[in-house]
């Protein structure tokens, strides 16, 4: 038993009781930061799958560019310009952005005609496609705090459009993980 004095009010109380009466600070103090973090987390998924999602559409719709032929392109063309002037811009971040403006900048805007060649299969557009793809790759990966190995560079790739000539160093083979 212990006896407190303050502001001219005696009390008396166990040490069993101060200790108990801790605890159940302790743990309610923890109770609430342990809701706190979760809610965190889960707006923190909510937003981190709505980012991959829209991400691998954008890529895939430029993508699509560099294969598609006439009325799928123009699809993938209206998918594009949607994205870019729309909801990509809430979750992409800065590297994504500039590799969005890049792609843009060659593909005509809707309402505009369509190149007279489609799919646009210059190569300086398919390795921006592919410069685009790897920018929502880091993205993605830095975002959900995944580690894997890099992807190869440019000289390495030279967009898809080389032969297969068997050469190990352009072409190497595919290795299962």
């Amino acid at each position: 038993m212990s006896i407190c004095t303050w502001s001219g009010l005696t009390c008396e109380l166990e040490l069993s009781t101060l200790i108990a009466a801790a605890g159940a600070i302790v743990a309610f103090l923890f109770g609430v930061y342990q809701y706190a973090d979760k809610k965190r987390q889960s707006n923190k998924e909510t937003f981190l799958k709505e980012q991959l999602r829209l991400c691998l559409e954008a890529s895939n719709a430029v993508a699509r560019l560099t294969v598609e032929e006439e009325e799928k392109w123009d699809e993938a063309r209206r998918d594009f310009w949607r994205l870019y002037f729309g909801i990509l811009c809430v979750v992409e971040d800065r590297h994504v952005a500039k590799a969005m403006i890049t792609v843009g900048e060659n593909i005509p805007k809707p309402g505009l005609p369509r190149p007279i060649k489609t799919p646009i299969s210059d190569e300086a557009f398919r390795k921006n496609s592919i410069k685009l793809a790897h920018e929502v790759r880091r993205l993605i990966l830095a975002s959900w705090q995944v580690k894997l190995d890099t992807v190869p560079t440019d000289e390495r790739f030279d967009g898809g459009m080389a032969k297969a000539d068997g050469n190990p160093k352009t072409h190497p083979p595919y290795k299962a993980p």
